[in-house]
């Protein structure tokens, strides 16, 4: 399922916004995103305290991206990093992923994050193969529901084992 022949990671650019693989010299913007109150709300893991908890994530990041487990992309507007989109739990059986996303509160709002969604969902039809693509939020996170609905996905009863308070949402993959 995974498409990385050659171990060549795929950049994806669209009208607005270059996706590219993170990188160690990236640590400062993860940092920013994984230590930011707002961006972190929602989501069920310990903030970032200090740099070396984004060096650690970078670090985990790429040899996940290594062993073809997930896909993780940096989202740039300009050469600035703005946010994160990554596709992961990839299951060639079921030919199906799940996606996550972060952005940074300066940048919600503005279409960023839809433009790298539908990127991104384009690439797992195209290039993986993928029949749906899963995607799991807190019941209060308004903006990610609507973000996902406004990218075609569908609410769905299944629950995220692992979070079964959460929110679950499907796309079909056309």
């Amino acid at each position: 399922m995974n498409n990385m022949s050659g171990n060549v990671f795929p950049t994806l650019k669209t009208k607005q916004l270059y996706l590219r693989e993170i990188k160690v010299a990236d640590r400062d913007a993860i940092f920013s995103l994984r230590s930011n109150k707002e961006v972190n709300l929602y989501l069920d893991r310990k903030p970032a305290a200090n740099i070396e908890d984004a060096d650690l994530f970078i670090q985990k990041v790429l040899e996940s991206i290594a062993k073809e487990q997930s896909f993780y992309w940096v989202i740039c507007l300009e050469e600035k990093v703005i946010g994160t989109i990554c596709l992961f739990q990839l299951d060639a059986d079921l030919q199906q992923a799940e996606i996550g996303f972060e952005l940074l509160p300066d940048y919600m709002g503005k279409g960023y994050m839809l433009e790298a969604l539908q990127k991104v969902q384009e690439y797992a039809g195209i290039a993986l193969q993928l029949k749906s693509i899963v995607a799991f939020t807190h019941p209060e996170n308004a903006g990610s529901i609507k973000l996902l609905q406004k990218a075609g996905f569908l609410p769905v009863a299944e629950k995220d084992p692992d979070a079964p308070l959460l929110q679950g949402f499907r796309f079909f993959v056309q």
